[in-house]
């Protein structure tokens, strides 16, 4: 488990329902089409 799976789990914790949109927003990843 590194720091980045640890800040996705802390943002889980907090409101479990969180979309991997928001996640990906607020821990500023960027996702491109594949």
């Amino acid at each position: 488990m590194d720091d980045i799976d640890r800040k996705i789990l802390k943002i889980l914790q907090e409101n479990a329902r969180t979309s991997l949109k928001t996640i990906a927003e607020k821990k500023h990843f960027l996702s491109s089409p594949a």
